[in-house]
Protein backbone atom coordinates (compact mmCIF):
# COMPACT_ATOMS: atom_id res chain seq x y z
CA UNK A 1 0.00 0.00 0.00
CA UNK A 2 2.46 2.43 0.84
CA UNK A 3 4.63 1.67 -2.20
CA UNK A 4 1.65 2.59 -4.38
CA UNK A 5 0.86 5.81 -2.23
CA UNK A 6 4.64 6.63 -2.60
CA UNK A 7 4.35 6.49 -6.51
CA UNK A 8 1.73 8.68 -6.62
CA UNK A 9 3.24 11.47 -4.66
CA UNK A 10 6.67 10.78 -6.52
CA UNK A 11 4.52 11.92 -10.00
CA UNK A 12 1.97 14.48 -8.29
CA UNK A 13 4.72 16.43 -6.14
CA UNK A 14 7.80 15.53 -8.39
CA UNK A 15 10.50 18.39 -9.84
CA UNK A 16 7.59 18.99 -12.95
CA UNK A 17 4.71 18.57 -10.55
CA UNK A 18 2.59 20.76 -7.53
CA UNK A 19 4.76 21.98 -4.93
CA UNK A 20 3.73 21.84 -1.58
CA UNK A 21 2.78 25.29 -1.48
CA UNK A 22 1.11 25.35 -4.36
CA UNK A 23 -1.36 21.99 -2.92
CA UNK A 24 -1.52 24.14 0.32
CA UNK A 25 -2.84 27.55 -1.51
CA UNK A 26 -5.26 25.51 -3.70
CA UNK A 27 -6.54 23.98 -0.97
CA UNK A 28 -6.87 27.57 0.94
CA UNK A 29 -8.64 29.04 -2.53
CA UNK A 30 -11.23 25.97 -2.94
CA UNK A 31 -13.23 24.64 -0.57
CA UNK A 32 -14.53 22.20 -3.02
CA UNK A 33 -11.10 21.01 -3.69
CA UNK A 34 -10.49 21.10 0.23
CA UNK A 35 -13.41 18.59 0.69
CA UNK A 36 -12.08 16.19 -1.44
CA UNK A 37 -8.98 16.21 -0.37
CA UNK A 38 -9.97 16.25 3.46
CA UNK A 39 -12.32 13.28 2.89
CA UNK A 40 -10.37 10.94 1.12
CA UNK A 41 -7.69 11.71 3.61
CA UNK A 42 -9.64 10.94 6.46
CA UNK A 43 -11.69 8.14 4.71
CA UNK A 44 -8.26 6.34 3.93
CA UNK A 45 -6.87 7.02 7.84
CA UNK A 46 -9.40 6.37 9.67
CA UNK A 47 -9.10 2.44 9.64
CA UNK A 48 -5.15 3.07 10.63
CA UNK A 49 -6.07 5.44 13.67
CA UNK A 50 -9.09 2.76 14.44
CA UNK A 51 -6.29 -0.16 14.56
CA UNK A 52 -4.04 2.01 17.18
CA UNK A 53 -6.90 2.82 19.10
CA UNK A 54 -8.21 -0.46 19.50
CA UNK A 55 -5.83 -3.19 19.77
CA UNK A 56 -6.62 -6.53 21.45
CA UNK A 57 -3.04 -7.80 21.18
CA UNK A 58 -2.02 -4.80 24.06
CA UNK A 59 -4.95 -5.60 26.22
CA UNK A 60 -2.74 -7.27 28.80
CA UNK A 61 -1.35 -4.49 29.16
CA UNK A 62 -4.23 -2.79 30.86
CA UNK A 63 -3.35 -5.19 34.13
CA UNK A 64 -0.07 -3.18 34.63
CA UNK A 65 -0.11 -0.03 37.13
CA UNK A 66 -0.21 2.31 34.24
CA UNK A 67 -2.35 5.23 34.79
CA UNK A 68 -4.86 6.38 32.24
CA UNK A 69 -3.28 9.47 31.30
CA UNK A 70 -0.13 7.73 29.93
CA UNK A 71 -2.56 5.40 28.26
CA UNK A 72 -4.77 8.17 26.91
CA UNK A 73 -1.65 10.41 26.05
CA UNK A 74 0.12 7.39 24.05
CA UNK A 75 -2.89 6.72 22.09
CA UNK A 76 -3.13 10.28 21.08
CA UNK A 77 0.51 10.38 19.97
CA UNK A 78 0.04 7.13 17.59
CA UNK A 79 -3.03 8.68 16.48
CA UNK A 80 -1.16 12.18 15.67
CA UNK A 81 1.56 9.65 13.67
CA UNK A 82 -0.58 8.56 11.61
CA UNK A 83 -1.40 11.84 10.63
CA UNK A 84 2.57 13.08 9.93
CA UNK A 85 2.38 12.54 6.12
CA UNK A 86 -0.52 15.11 5.72
CA UNK A 87 0.59 17.42 8.62
CA UNK A 88 4.12 17.34 6.79
CA UNK A 89 2.40 18.34 3.67
CA UNK A 90 0.57 21.22 5.02
CA UNK A 91 3.75 22.28 7.21
CA UNK A 92 6.04 22.31 4.26
CA UNK A 93 3.68 24.39 2.32
CA UNK A 94 2.02 26.30 4.79
CA UNK A 95 4.25 26.84 7.69
CA UNK A 96 4.64 25.15 11.40
CA UNK A 97 0.99 26.55 12.26
CA UNK A 98 -0.55 25.67 8.98
CA UNK A 99 1.01 21.89 9.78
CA UNK A 100 -0.14 21.73 13.02
CA UNK A 101 -3.72 22.58 12.56
CA UNK A 102 -3.85 19.96 9.73
CA UNK A 103 -1.99 17.26 11.64
CA UNK A 104 -4.42 17.48 15.27
CA UNK A 105 -7.39 18.31 13.18
CA UNK A 106 -6.84 15.14 10.88
CA UNK A 107 -6.01 12.71 14.15
CA UNK A 108 -9.17 14.74 16.58
CA UNK A 109 -11.89 14.06 13.35
CA UNK A 110 -10.30 10.14 12.55
CA UNK A 111 -10.26 9.38 16.29
CA UNK A 112 -14.23 10.71 16.61
CA UNK A 113 -14.75 8.26 13.22
CA UNK A 114 -12.81 5.74 14.19
CA UNK A 115 -14.62 5.12 18.04
CA UNK A 116 -18.05 3.31 18.31
CA UNK A 117 -19.59 4.57 21.30
CA UNK A 118 -23.02 3.33 22.90
CA UNK A 119 -23.81 6.30 25.01
CA UNK A 120 -25.85 9.03 24.07
CA UNK A 121 -23.43 11.25 26.08
CA UNK A 122 -20.64 9.48 24.22
CA UNK A 123 -22.31 9.74 20.75
CA UNK A 124 -22.76 13.57 21.61
CA UNK A 125 -19.75 14.62 22.72
CA UNK A 126 -18.03 12.87 19.66
CA UNK A 127 -20.54 14.72 17.39
CA UNK A 128 -19.82 17.72 18.33
CA UNK A 129 -16.29 17.11 18.95
CA UNK A 130 -16.53 16.31 15.03
CA UNK A 131 -18.65 19.02 13.87
CA UNK A 132 -15.84 22.01 15.71
CA UNK A 133 -13.06 20.16 13.40
CA UNK A 134 -15.15 20.35 10.39
CA UNK A 135 -16.28 23.92 11.19
CA UNK A 136 -12.65 25.24 11.83
CA UNK A 137 -11.26 23.31 8.49
CA UNK A 138 -13.80 24.53 6.25
CA UNK A 139 -14.30 27.98 8.19
CA UNK A 140 -11.78 30.51 6.95
CA UNK A 141 -10.36 31.58 10.13
CA UNK A 142 -7.10 31.18 12.19
CA UNK A 143 -5.06 27.96 12.32
CA UNK A 144 -5.03 28.32 16.12
CA UNK A 145 -8.65 27.81 16.05
CA UNK A 146 -7.89 24.55 13.56
CA UNK A 147 -5.68 23.69 15.91
CA UNK A 148 -7.55 23.79 19.02
CA UNK A 149 -10.71 22.41 17.90
CA UNK A 150 -8.17 18.77 16.63
CA UNK A 151 -7.05 19.01 20.23
CA UNK A 152 -10.48 18.64 21.74
CA UNK A 153 -11.82 16.32 19.38
CA UNK A 154 -8.80 14.47 20.06
CA UNK A 155 -9.27 14.38 23.95
CA UNK A 156 -12.41 13.55 24.01
CA UNK A 157 -12.08 10.74 21.11
CA UNK A 158 -9.38 9.01 22.61
CA UNK A 159 -10.69 8.36 26.53
CA UNK A 160 -14.02 7.33 24.87
CA UNK A 161 -11.86 4.51 22.23
CA UNK A 162 -9.85 3.40 24.89
CA UNK A 163 -13.25 2.26 27.05
CA UNK A 164 -14.58 0.65 24.44
CA UNK A 165 -11.66 -0.84 23.02
CA UNK A 166 -12.74 -4.43 24.37
CA UNK A 167 -16.59 -4.37 23.48
CA UNK A 168 -15.06 -3.36 19.64
CA UNK A 169 -12.91 -6.20 20.23
CA UNK A 170 -15.33 -8.83 21.17
CA UNK A 171 -18.63 -7.34 19.30
CA UNK A 172 -18.36 -10.17 16.46
CA UNK A 173 -18.67 -13.00 19.36
CA UNK A 174 -22.13 -14.75 19.93
CA UNK A 175 -23.57 -13.47 15.97
CA UNK A 176 -27.05 -15.64 15.25
CA UNK A 177 -26.19 -18.12 12.29
CA UNK A 178 -28.32 -17.56 9.49
CA UNK A 179 -29.24 -20.05 6.75
CA UNK A 180 -28.85 -19.02 3.00
CA UNK A 181 -30.85 -20.83 0.21
CA UNK A 182 -31.17 -19.80 -3.50
CA UNK A 183 -29.23 -20.00 -6.78
CA UNK A 184 -25.50 -20.07 -5.72
CA UNK A 185 -24.47 -16.40 -7.22
CA UNK A 186 -27.66 -15.09 -5.35
CA UNK A 187 -26.72 -16.96 -1.79
CA UNK A 188 -22.77 -15.97 -2.25
CA UNK A 189 -24.21 -12.46 -2.98
CA UNK A 190 -26.23 -12.36 0.10
CA UNK A 191 -22.89 -14.24 2.47
CA UNK A 192 -20.79 -11.05 1.35
CA UNK A 193 -23.32 -8.92 1.92
CA UNK A 194 -23.75 -10.25 5.85
CA UNK A 195 -20.10 -10.12 6.13
CA UNK A 196 -19.25 -6.82 4.71
CA UNK A 197 -21.83 -5.67 7.20
CA UNK A 198 -21.26 -8.17 10.43
CA UNK A 199 -16.87 -7.86 10.31
CA UNK A 200 -16.26 -5.00 7.82
CA UNK A 201 -18.29 -2.34 8.62
CA UNK A 202 -15.70 0.50 8.46
CA UNK A 203 -15.21 -0.21 4.76
CA UNK A 204 -18.87 -0.02 4.36
CA UNK A 205 -18.59 3.81 6.43
CA UNK A 206 -15.60 5.03 4.78
CA UNK A 207 -17.17 4.07 1.30
CA UNK A 208 -20.20 6.57 2.06
CA UNK A 209 -17.84 8.80 3.42
CA UNK A 210 -15.90 8.73 0.40
CA UNK A 211 -18.62 8.88 -1.98
CA UNK A 212 -20.13 11.32 -0.63
CA UNK A 213 -17.84 13.91 -0.36
CA UNK A 214 -17.55 13.53 -4.18
CA UNK A 215 -21.01 13.91 -4.81
CA UNK A 216 -20.85 17.26 -2.27
CA UNK A 217 -18.12 18.34 -4.25
CA UNK A 218 -19.15 17.68 -7.99
CA UNK A 219 -22.31 19.74 -7.19
CA UNK A 220 -20.53 22.64 -5.21
CA UNK A 221 -18.41 23.19 -8.38
CA UNK A 222 -20.97 22.72 -10.99
CA UNK A 223 -19.06 20.44 -13.29
CA UNK A 224 -20.77 18.47 -15.88
CA UNK A 225 -20.78 14.56 -17.27
CA UNK A 226 -17.14 14.60 -17.51
CA UNK A 227 -16.14 16.97 -14.43
CA UNK A 228 -18.59 14.79 -12.08
CA UNK A 229 -16.84 11.21 -13.79
CA UNK A 230 -13.39 12.42 -13.08
CA UNK A 231 -14.57 13.33 -9.55
CA UNK A 232 -15.97 10.00 -9.04
CA UNK A 233 -12.61 8.24 -10.35
CA UNK A 234 -11.01 9.29 -7.69
CA UNK A 235 -14.10 8.70 -4.31
CA UNK A 236 -15.90 5.86 -6.14
CA UNK A 237 -13.14 3.94 -7.30
CA UNK A 238 -11.81 4.43 -3.64
CA UNK A 239 -15.35 3.17 -2.02
CA UNK A 240 -15.84 0.49 -4.19
CA UNK A 241 -12.17 -1.19 -4.35
CA UNK A 242 -11.87 -0.42 -0.74
CA UNK A 243 -14.65 -3.38 -0.39
CA UNK A 244 -12.76 -5.70 -3.05
CA UNK A 245 -9.89 -7.19 -0.25
CA UNK A 246 -12.78 -7.83 2.29
CA UNK A 247 -14.88 -9.90 -0.22
CA UNK A 248 -11.86 -11.42 -1.44
CA UNK A 249 -11.14 -12.44 2.03
CA UNK A 250 -14.33 -13.31 2.61
CA UNK A 251 -14.56 -15.87 -0.13
CA UNK A 252 -11.26 -17.51 1.08
CA UNK A 253 -12.85 -18.11 4.45
CA UNK A 254 -15.44 -20.23 2.92
CA UNK A 255 -13.53 -21.87 -0.18
CA UNK A 256 -13.80 -25.33 1.79
CA UNK A 257 -17.81 -25.52 1.81
CA UNK A 258 -17.78 -24.05 -1.83
CA UNK A 259 -15.27 -26.74 -2.74
CA UNK A 260 -17.25 -29.29 -0.75
CA UNK A 261 -20.34 -28.41 -3.06
CA UNK A 262 -18.87 -28.10 -5.96
CA UNK A 263 -19.19 -24.35 -6.22
CA UNK A 264 -17.24 -23.62 -9.66
CA UNK A 265 -15.13 -20.59 -10.43
CA UNK A 266 -17.48 -18.63 -12.18
CA UNK A 267 -20.48 -18.75 -9.75
CA UNK A 268 -17.77 -17.32 -7.27
CA UNK A 269 -16.77 -14.74 -9.42
CA UNK A 270 -20.75 -14.00 -9.95
CA UNK A 271 -21.75 -14.18 -6.20
CA UNK A 272 -19.22 -10.99 -5.65
CA UNK A 273 -19.86 -9.23 -8.68
CA UNK A 274 -23.45 -9.21 -7.79
CA UNK A 275 -22.77 -7.80 -4.43
CA UNK A 276 -19.89 -5.40 -5.30
CA UNK A 277 -22.89 -3.70 -8.02
CA UNK A 278 -25.48 -3.60 -6.03
CA UNK A 279 -23.40 -1.58 -4.21
CA UNK A 280 -21.66 0.22 -6.59
CA UNK A 281 -25.24 1.35 -7.73
CA UNK A 282 -25.84 2.40 -4.50
CA UNK A 283 -22.79 4.41 -4.33
CA UNK A 284 -23.70 6.31 -8.14
CA UNK A 285 -27.10 6.94 -6.77
CA UNK A 286 -25.77 8.70 -4.08
CA UNK A 287 -23.00 10.78 -5.59
CA UNK A 288 -25.35 11.76 -8.61
CA UNK A 289 -28.16 12.55 -6.12
CA UNK A 290 -26.21 15.27 -3.70
CA UNK A 291 -24.70 16.61 -7.21
CA UNK A 292 -28.02 16.91 -8.13
CA UNK A 293 -29.04 18.14 -4.62
CA UNK A 294 -26.67 21.07 -4.36
CA UNK A 295 -26.63 22.23 -7.76
CA UNK A 296 -29.30 20.62 -10.63
CA UNK A 297 -27.95 19.79 -13.95
CA UNK A 298 -28.85 16.91 -16.50
CA UNK A 299 -30.18 13.93 -15.92
CA UNK A 300 -27.19 12.48 -17.82
CA UNK A 301 -24.54 13.56 -15.17
CA UNK A 302 -26.65 11.11 -12.58
CA UNK A 303 -26.56 8.19 -15.17
CA UNK A 304 -23.01 8.59 -16.03
CA UNK A 305 -21.83 8.18 -12.35
CA UNK A 306 -24.29 4.85 -12.02
CA UNK A 307 -23.13 3.71 -15.24
CA UNK A 308 -19.49 4.33 -13.98
CA UNK A 309 -20.42 2.81 -10.88
CA UNK A 310 -20.87 -0.37 -12.56
CA UNK A 311 -18.16 -0.34 -13.91
CA UNK A 312 -16.11 -0.48 -11.49
CA UNK A 313 -17.91 -2.79 -9.47
CA UNK A 314 -17.14 -5.12 -12.57
CA UNK A 315 -13.61 -4.33 -12.61
CA UNK A 316 -12.90 -4.81 -8.87
CA UNK A 317 -13.87 -8.53 -9.08
CA UNK A 318 -10.96 -9.56 -10.95
CA UNK A 319 -8.69 -6.93 -8.74
CA UNK A 320 -10.22 -8.96 -5.72
CA UNK A 321 -9.20 -12.57 -7.04
CA UNK A 322 -5.81 -10.78 -8.32
CA UNK A 323 -5.36 -9.77 -4.44
CA UNK A 324 -5.75 -13.54 -3.41
CA UNK A 325 -2.82 -15.10 -2.56
CA UNK A 326 -1.78 -18.10 -1.13
CA UNK A 327 -0.65 -16.56 1.53
CA UNK A 328 -3.44 -14.07 2.35
CA UNK A 329 -5.65 -11.19 0.63
CA UNK A 330 -2.48 -8.38 -0.78
CA UNK A 331 -3.95 -5.24 0.31
CA UNK A 332 -1.21 -3.41 -1.47
CA UNK A 333 -2.57 -4.93 -4.83
CA UNK A 334 -6.14 -3.79 -4.54
CA UNK A 335 -4.54 -0.43 -3.86
CA UNK A 336 -2.17 -0.71 -7.04
CA UNK A 337 -5.64 -2.03 -9.46
CA UNK A 338 -7.64 1.15 -7.96
CA UNK A 339 -5.09 3.30 -8.61
CA UNK A 340 -4.49 2.02 -12.27
CA UNK A 341 -7.81 2.46 -12.97
CA UNK A 342 -8.18 5.81 -11.26
CA UNK A 343 -5.39 7.15 -13.55
CA UNK A 344 -6.75 5.43 -16.66
CA UNK A 345 -9.90 7.03 -16.50
CA UNK A 346 -8.55 10.28 -15.85
CA UNK A 347 -6.42 9.66 -18.78
CA UNK A 348 -9.51 9.34 -21.37
CA UNK A 349 -11.34 11.77 -19.61
CA UNK A 350 -8.79 14.18 -20.36
CA UNK A 351 -8.97 13.06 -23.93
CA UNK A 352 -12.23 13.22 -24.27
CA UNK A 353 -12.31 17.21 -22.74
CA UNK A 354 -9.34 17.93 -25.39
CA UNK A 355 -10.70 16.23 -28.41
CA UNK A 356 -14.36 17.96 -27.57
CA UNK A 357 -12.88 21.26 -27.04
CA UNK A 358 -12.43 23.66 -30.44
Amino acid sequence: MWAALALVAAVLMGPNGLTAAEAVSALDASRPLRLVLWGLWLAGAAPAVRAALVRPEIFYLRALPIGRGVWWLSLATIALAVQAPWSALHWHGGGAGEGLAAGLGAAGASAALAVRGRRPGELALLAAALAAVVVAVFVDGPRWAGAACGAVALAVAVPIAWRRAPEAATARRGRRTMWIRGPVPVALAIYHALALWRRDRGALHRGLVLVATGGAAAGSIGVGVLGSTAIAALTLTAAIFGLAAPVARARREASWLLDSSGAGATARAAGAALVLVVVGVAAGIVHAGLAQAIRPGGADRGLAAIAFAIVLAAAAVPAARWADRPGGVDGTRVVIAAVAVAMTVLIVLSGVAATASP
